[in-house]
């Protein structure tokens, strides 16, 4: 087991919530993989990764797949059970011709990769 967000460009990988690169888009299978607590990305449809967490403890939804047909059912939270804190989104800045990253939920600059 391994707490991964995110894998970047390069290969890295990290547990950093990076918007545009969630881990499931790489994954290749065969096998698919179920998995959650990633509510800041919601519902996640890949090949072979399924991300259901689609924020039920924050007054989302709760999310199943049923499968074999892997159809997808959602139902509304009764109420929200924890308050939602939004981690900050890591962008790449690769268009100021640096390597850096740029917070997207502030105005701090980070330089070189995680």
């Amino acid at each position: 087991m391994m707490n991964m967000r995110s894998i970047l460009p390069d290969g890295t990988v990290t547990s950093k919530f990076f918007n545009n690169w969630p881990w499931a888009r790489l994954w290749d299978g065969p096998q698919t993989v179920f998995f959650g607590h990633d509510a800041d990305r919601g519902l996640q449809q890949y090949e072979h990764a399924i991300g259901l967490d689609t924020g039920c403890v924050y007054g989302g939804k709760l999310t199943a797949c049923i499968l074999p047909e892997r159809r997808l059912v959602s139902v509304n939270a009764k109420r929200e059970y924890f308050q939602y804190r939004r981690l900050p989104v890591l962008l790449s800045a690769n268009s100021l011709g640096k390597s850096c990253l740029l917070l997207g939920s502030g105005a701090s600059l980070q330089s070189g990769m995680p």
